[in-house]
C-alpha cells in the first residue's frame, strides 16, 4: 500500500520508526494504523525545528486538516 510506505519514509525522515506504534506519545488507540485508518496524508506544507506539517484529510468526512509530526526528542509525555 502506498500510504503506509509514503508515512512510515516521513516518519523514517523524523528518525521516528513504525515499529514503536507511537505508544512513547500517547495511548495505544491512536496507532500508525488506526491514523491511515482515518486520515490520507497529502503534500508536505512545511517543516521547522519540532517536525513536519503535512496536508491531510479526514476519511469520514473529507475535512481538510494539517498533521504535525514531531520529532520524539522533543516529546517528554504526552497528555491532552
Amino acid at each position: 500500500m502506498y500510504l503506509g510506505k509514503m508515512l512510515k519514509k516521513k516518519l523514517q525522515d523524523l528518525k521516528i520508526y513504525l515499529s514503536y506504534n507511537f505508544a512513547c506519545l500517547h495511548p495505544k488507540e491512536h496507532s500508525a494504523k488506526q491514523f491511515r485508518k482515518q486520515y490520507v496524508l497529502g503534500e508536505e506544507i512545511g517543516r521547522g525545528g519540532f517536525g513536519i506539517v503535512y496536508k491531510a484529510h479526514r476519511i469520514e468526512d473529507n475535512l481538510p486538516v494539517a498533521v504535525k509530526f514531531i520529532e520524539r526528542r522533543h516529546v517528554r509525555q504526552w497528555s491532552m
